[in-house]
């Protein structure tokens, strides 16, 4: 069964890929990218947005618009700036396009309730 296209959906998925962000705009599209690359398609993608400014959110509403896999973004500009989590230096974004297919291999997946 397909999602729409990047809407939020009351849908049970497989696992959440959680993203933190703040002013990461310029390589949020990696995340984006390898996601988008996966052959295993039962997931959403969470992007919480610790209040940047360098247009992430228009980014994620643009991605939403054509993503073929849910997006939810949440944004908040209610934390200190010094409690925000920073990735470690050199830290990849890219996720290998079977990842998830291979990380589940012998996992039964049901969606009862």
């Amino acid at each position: 069964m397909r999602r729409g296209r990047g809407a939020d959906t009351q849908m049970q998925h497989v696992f959440t890929v959680f993203t933190a962000t703040f002013n990461r705009a310029r390589v949020l599209h990696r995340v984006y990218d390898s996601l988008r690359a996966q052959t295993f398609r039962d997931f959403e993608w969470l992007v919480v947005d610790d209040g940047s400014t360098d247009g992430t959110g228009a980014l994620v509403a643009a991605w939403r618009a054509e993503a073929d896999f849910p997006i939810r973004y949440a944004s908040t500009t209610a934390n200190p700036t010094a409690s925000r989590p920073r990735p470690p230096p050199g830290s990849s974004m890219v996720i290998h396009p079977d990842s998830y297919r291979h990380r589940l291999r012998g996992v039964k997946i049901g969606h009862g309730s």
